[in-house]
């Protein structure tokens, strides 16, 4: 009589390699898939906080936010508003007291998220043609909404280049002392 573990032992060690050899590529395969799952977590992360935030990606009612979130919002818009003005050489079209006016406010904002949606993750390559082409039919709202203020509507009227950041720094004190 033979021993049934004696031809089984080779072919039994046979079995268990395989067997390893196919935890070491499934333990990659893993290792993989959780690499690209954090990317994906990390991605769909930034777009749920985009979408839950006012101003980065999400839209902004400005009716419905508070004193201190209407102050952080106006804060991030002033920087887009200088450097729009600036890198697009607005200073004719938008008064240095643009955060006055609710009607400028709404026109800039709707132009913020235009560019942000246009130079957003994973868009089109032909979105910021068309956020050229928003930029360029709101510049004619922004001259109307802004010819009362080139006969001095801001006191001390500040040259057209000038932003009026003191009393921007001033209005957004108020606003967040409001909020308490």
């Amino acid at each position: 009589m033979t021993d049934p573990t004696e031809g089984s032992a080779a072919e039994l060690a046979e079995v268990v390699a395989e067997q390893l050899h196919t935890i070491r590529d499934l333990r990659r395969e893993l290792d993989r898939l959780r690499e690209r799952y954090g990317v994906l977590d990390v991605r769909v992360h930034r777009l749920e906080s985009a979408a839950k935030s006012p101003g980065r990606g999400g839209p902004i009612d400005w009716t419905r936010l508070d004193g201190a979130e209407r102050a952080r919002v106006l804060a991030e818009l002033a920087g887009f508003v200088g450097g729009l003005v600036e890198g697009e050489r607005l200073h004719d079209a938008v008064a240095p007291c643009w955060w006055r006016h609710a009607a400028a406010v709404e026109e800039l904002g709707a132009l913020w998220q235009a560019r942000e949606y246009a130079y957003g993750p994973g868009r089109e390559a032909d979105l910021p043609c068309w956020w050229r082409e928003v930029l360029d039919r709101a510049i004619p709202r922004l001259r109307v909404l802004f010819a009362p203020c080139a006969e001095g509507h801001t006191e001390p009227a500040p040259s057209r280049s000038e932003v009026d950041d003191a009393g921007l720094a001033a209005h957004l004190a108020e606003l967040r002392a409001e909020a308490g």
